[in-house]
């Protein structure tokens, strides 16, 4: 009896480890570049943007400045768009975004 509980314990702890390791995805900034569409900064990401984090007029221009916010399970990513166009990208940090 006490050798089937634990083959039943390891088969399900066997399956969870095996099934949630399946949803940790990291974002692929490998295929970001500065000019891209949000629509192909978000393709090559692979995933929607969680939110806008922050927009703003840059001063003394009609130019908008948006910041993405790409996030998985392991890591959050901002990516900053002039009017539309990949500028840059870092990762997120608890001072917020630099724009």
């Amino acid at each position: 009896m006490k050798r089937i509980v634990l083959k039943m314990l390891f088969i399900t702890a066997t399956s969870f480890l095996l099934t949630s390791c399946a949803t940790f995805t990291s974002l692929n900034t490998n295929t970001l570049k500065i000019g891209m569409s949000k629509e192909e900064a978000q393709k090559a990401i692979g995933r929607k943007p969680g939110g806008v984090v922050a927009s703003k007029r840059l001063p003394g221009s009609n130019k908008i400045v948006e910041v993405l916010q790409f996030t998985d399970t392991m890591q959050a990513y901002w990516l900053y768009f002039i009017d539309g166009t990949l500028d840059r990208w870092e990762p997120t940090n608890v001072a917020g975004p630099a724009i």
